[in-house]
């Protein structure tokens, strides 16, 4: 390999289990269009060192590369930030030490248009590795089997159960039902631990959903993830409002611009925290929910887009009373965003020692940290995308100022206080790239027109 960025089309690949780790080995025997040996492992994670062989006149010949992995490359909410990212590491990969690197990239990422245009375009030397094309059958459905065997022995252990519950055939039901995807055998056993007794029963659950649904050829994580979502709770079980909060958590975990913990998830859904983190934890199978001692610190963020994707879809298996309007939620949340701008935003937001002379440099991170919350920080972020996410058409937004007067007032008396918070806290670059987009403009316009006198 002559160095370079070495992008690395794969799949959402767990780390946390032997098996997965296994299967990285296996993928390292490839080869680069000149030939040169491409070898890659997660085991570089555990102290491993890797040598790669270099011709020529290469000043770091004998050096073993750093491995930098990024994982779920197309999960991130920007598609100009994830554009960004990768011109800045094409650019590194063709200039420096002209062309000969110590740094390997591996990007993991679906192949998404604004991803592989960004890579096509680069004249460092890259490989792309498609899954379902590159990788044989065999291998994958290999792996995914020491991934399930691995994550069930795992479970036993840590919850004190015998390995009487599951079977042979029990393997072999969740391994088929992968289809070469190691996401629904994440899903999967994380679903199985969650369960407060024996898993049996949950094990159970996807069997009968998928031996009912044969007829549909329907995908197997779809079944799986209308079984998660029945497992909220059916509505002859649940009180109309307790519906209805139900789904706005269930929006704000799949739709959020940016993470949050669950206390400020709470504080924008203006709901106890218990009650949000008691819907969470049903959720954890699809989810990253921290621990009550981590929750101070570590946000919630859902696992895998394919999710969000089943929530979009007009997939007949998603339950009815947990189709969500998307608009609708939108619409709400950035009526909760400007509330929070109006309530917050105050004149010298980090102190009166602190002015707009003030070079950002020279104030502490934990000033602005303390002065402006995360749910603050959000609002101010994200409610001109929840803005342009809510509405049909500009003319929609005005009707709807009739039922909630508080945009007009924000427009009207905060904007230099809402610039300023977005300036101390290094936002503004991504929200003028949201004022840039087509639709927001227009919006904008009928927004400002309607201020004008006469």
């Amino acid at each position: 390999m002559h160095g370079g960025l070495c992008p690395l089309l794969l799949f959402n690949l767990p780390i946390e289990s032997r098996g997965s780790c296994q299967s990285y080995v296996r993928f390292s025997r490839i080869r680069t269009r000149s030939g040169s040996p491409f070898t890659s492992s997660f085991f570089t994670f555990c102290g491993n060192r890797w040598t790669v062989p270099r011709k020529g006149s290469n000043p770091l010949a004998g050096y073993p590369p750093l491995i930098v992995v990024v994982d779920a490359l197309d999960e991130c909410s920007e598609a100009d930030t994830i554009e960004f990212f990768l011109r800045a590491l094409v650019h590194r990969a063709e200039t420096v030490l002209g062309g000969y690197t110590s740094i390997r990239f591996i990007l993991v990422s679906r192949p998404e248009p604004h991803i592989m245009n960004v890579i096509n375009q680069s004249s460092a030397h890259c490989f792309v590795m498609e899954l379902h094309r590159d990788v044989p059958r065999s291998v994958v459905m290999n792996d995914i089997r020491i991934h399930v065997e691995a994550g069930l022995q795992e479970m036993c252990t840590r919850r004190a159960w015998d390995t009487e519950w599951y079977t042979r055939d029990d393997i072999d039901f969740i391994v088929s039902g992968s289809e070469v995807l190691f996401i629904y055998a994440s899903t999967a056993l994380k679903y199985l631990q969650g369960a407060l007794g024996n898993p049996k029963k949950r094990l159970q659950l996807i069997r009968d959903a998928r031996n009912s649904d044969r007829s549909t050829m329907a995908r197997p994580l779809e079944i799986l993830y209308a079984t998660i979502l029945i497992n909220l709770g059916r509505p002859d079980s649940l009180e109309s409002f307790e519906v209805n909060d139900l789904r706005r958590i269930l929006f704000i975990l799949t739709f959020l611009l940016s993470p949050l913990r669950i206390a400020d998830i709470a504080n924008i859904l203006e709901l106890e925290i218990d009650e949000v983190r008691e819907c969470l934890i049903s959720l954890s199978s699809i989810a990253l929910i921290p621990s009550r001692n981590d929750e101070h610190f570590q946000p919630v963020q859902i696992l895998h887009v394919s999710f969000t994707d089943f929530l979009l879809s007009t997939s007949q298996h998603l339950p009815r009373h947990w189709k969500l309007d998307i608009k609708y939620h939108h619409r709400q949340l950035m009526g909760r965003c400007i509330r929070i701008l109006v309530a917050e935003l105050k004149e010298h937001i980090l102190g009166h020692k602190i002015n707009r002379r003030t070079h950002i440099d020279d104030v502490p991170i934990h000033l602005i940290s303390s002065s402006i919350p995360p749910t603050l920080l959000y609002a101010a972020r994200h409610w001109i995308t929840h803005m342009r996410m809510s509405f049909p058409s500009p003319d929609d937004l005005l009707s709807s100022w009739e039922d909630d007067p508080t945009l007009p007032v924000f427009v009207n008396n905060f904007i230099l206080r809402w610039l300023e918070c977005l300036a101390w806290t290094k936002s503004l670059a991504s929200v003028t790239r949201e004022l840039q987009h087509p639709e927001t403009l227009k919006i904008l316009q009928v927004l400002v027109l309607s201020l004008l006198p006469g």
